[in-house]
């Protein structure tokens, strides 16, 4: 499966909600599932690749790159990196561990990866490389850096749970399967300019309406509730909260109605609050979809957490996409 993904993708990050829960042992896999077929970009949003994490001081798996891949990583670790190297560009591109340099790999070994820590500049940079290069790049997110999901970053998604999110196994699933909903969001049937004001009612006629001054600026719900009677649908720019969604549905006729977002993680809502609008048939749509190709699940954590696996697949099967073990060297994972 992720083999025949990867021959198609365009753009993939590896998006973890929580350390521990096997991003670069799923990125090892995809290294591996590629056997070359690819010239891989790989870059990471935070610090990937150490063989000992430097905040709980566990055992972490190395990343082992084949000849002719490409790395962009902080200067600092270039000494870290096993492989000969070919530096292809300095970014200028500034990070705590020093500049990020981009080079490509003249043969196999390990490598550390730091690269930029924004989403703007990681955009820039990726961007950059694919104008000049022919490469798939695979962006290692950093810790609960779901926004390495979007702003037109990755077009595919593979997202990375298990024990170490949470104690509670029902509140892990229950996050996940959030996370899952929110990637799967589709296309928007029609275009917004959100160039000119904040949000629009769509309906017949287009009405536009920007922030007021009460609340220090900030676009409010009673603003939208004012006007919004038989338009059906409403485009957002920026985030919508949890509590301007509460206040949505305080308001009776607050059903059968899609929502328009910039991307997935603009949408910042609990497991039961998006139940909530799920049952109201409150439908998104986002301006930048990106496409989840499957959820990893690490069953165990490193302070001895275990999850029934069995269990866990069962109930992540609702998301739509493949369930993988990401700690197992089984027929599922190699698919």
């Amino acid at each position: 499966m992720l083999k025949e993904a990867l021959r198609e993708a365009k753009r993939i990050a590896i998006v973890g909600l929580e350390k521990n829960t096997g991003k670069t042992t799923v990125l090892n896999h995809l290294i591996e599932v590629n056997g070359g077929e690819r010239t891989l970009f790989l870059t990471s949003i935070g610090y990937d690749g150490e063989s000992v994490d430097q905040v709980t001081k566990t055992h972490k798996p190395r990343i082992f790159v084949s000849k002719g891949t490409l790395i962009a990583t902080a200067r600092s670790l270039l000494p870290r990196c096993t492989v000969e190297k070919e530096i292809l560009d300095t970014t200028s591109l500034a990070t705590a561990m020093g500049e990020v340099i981009l080079f490509r790999a003249l043969d196999d070994g390990y490598v550390e990866l730091a690269g930029p820590s924004t989403i703007a500049q990681m955009k820039q940079l990726v961007d950059q490389v694919c104008e000049e290069y022919s490469v798939l790049p695979i962006i290692d997110g950093a810790l609960s850096r779901l926004s390495s999901a979007g702003h037109g970053l990755a077009e595919e998604i593979i997202l990375c749970t298990g024990a170490s999110v949470h104690p509670s196994f029902q509140r892990v699933m229950d996050k996940t399967l959030l996370t899952a909903a929110l990637l799967n969001f589709p296309k928007a049937h029609r275009p917004v300019d959100f160039s000119k004001a904040a949000a629009y009612l769509l309906g017949e006629e287009e009405m536009a309406f920007t922030a007021t001054d009460d609340g220090e600026g900030l676009l409010q719900a009673k603003d939208i509730l004012k006007v919004w009677q038989d338009e059906p649908i409403l485009a957002l720019k920026g985030l919508l909260s949890e509590a301007m969604v509460l206040d949505f549905l305080k308001w009776k006729d607050f059903r059968d109605k899609t929502i328009i977002l910039e991307d997935a993680t603009r949408l910042f809502v609990t497991p039961a609050t998006f139940e909530t609008l799920k049952r109201r048939q409150i439908r998104f749509e986002v301006i930048n979809p990106v496409r989840l190709l499957c959820i990893a699940l690490n069953p165990t954590s490193p302070r001895g957490r275990l999850f029934d696996e069995v269990k866990a697949k069962q109930i992540l099967k609702a998301s739509g996409v493949p369930v993988m073990n990401v700690r197992r060297n089984s027929d599922e994972l190699k698919c």
